[in-house]
């Protein structure tokens, strides 16, 4: 499967309801690795904020048929009551993130001849510390989500916006395990993954290396807002999105909750 088609399939988009309020977010897929080798934990990755409370919820899946081949018209939706008890959310309350296992969907939906079609990012796609050194402080990104809740619901497919990093991945912006990225960012993009992704060519401190680099580096989960009155506050382009190493943080959670 090419790069490209990887990432665009990577995401679902997440609709809830909190009381009468109805919120549209971004999800991705996530395997996090277990001690047996051919044996993953697949989870959906998003903000705290777009499901915490909420008592319904929607995930649209695209589906694949028997040969593997993405079946653009064919979709399937799981719907869930109290749906954020569905939801680890981050031991942390200042980390705007949760996971939600879903081994179980693919017990629920055993169609035939279609199956779920997905495309996982997984733990080897977020960078180590040593990769990290060899970032630049400014670095070209894409952002994959549903900004303002726009879909390609024929085809089920995400929007992907691009930008480069407004602050230097090396660091915790203000002292957060978080960092700023210069993108069109706009409700409905909090949980879109952020990537840095080049193609062709991309420097590092060992020097100018050809070839294709994607790196999970963070997932959105709010942009800033330039106050012009105490009443009117606009975007201002900058997004704000948490380091992909948080994510980690989960994976002794669900080691503990999931395996036997």
């Amino acid at each position: 499967m090419d790069l490209s088609e990887i990432l665009i399939h990577s995401t679902v988009q997440i609709k809830s309801t909190r009381h009468t309020s109805a919120i549209s977010g971004t999800g991705f897929l996530f395997a996090f690795s277990t001690n047996e080798e051919d044996k993953i934990i697949p989870v959906i990755i998003t903000n705290r904020h777009i499901v915490e409370d909420a008592t319904r919820g929607q995930l649209v899946f695209s589906l694949k048929d028997n040969d593997g081949n993405y079946v653009h018209e064919k979709t399937h939706s799981f719907l869930y009551d109290d749906f954020s008890r569905a939801w680890f959310f981050h031991p942390d309350p200042l980390v705007d993130l949760c996971v939600m296992p879903i081994h179980q969907l693919y017990k629920e939906y055993r169609p035939n001849p279609y199956s779920l079609y997905v495309s996982y990012v997984t733990e080897k796609d977020i960078p180590s510390s040593e990769e990290i050194k060899q970032f630049s402080h400014i670095e070209n990104i894409i952002v994959v989500g549903y900004p303002s809740g726009i879909i390609d619901d024929t085809h089920n497919l995400p929007l992907v916006r691009s930008g480069i990093t407004a602050s230097s991945l090396h660091y915790d912006f203000k002292g957060q395990p978080e960092f700023l990225i210069d993108a069109a960012i706009y409700g409905g993009s909090s949980g879109s993954p952020v990537f840095v992704y080049n193609n062709g060519c991309f420097n590092t401190k060992r020097g100018t290396i050809f070839g294709q680099r994607t790196k999970l580096v963070g997932v959105n989960k709010a942009t800033y807002q330039h106050q012009i009155s105490n009443q009117i506050a606009v975007p201002n382009g900058l997004g704000v999105a948490i380091h992909a190493r948080k994510i980690l943080d989960f994976k002794p959670i669900l080691l503990s909750k999931l395996e036997p």
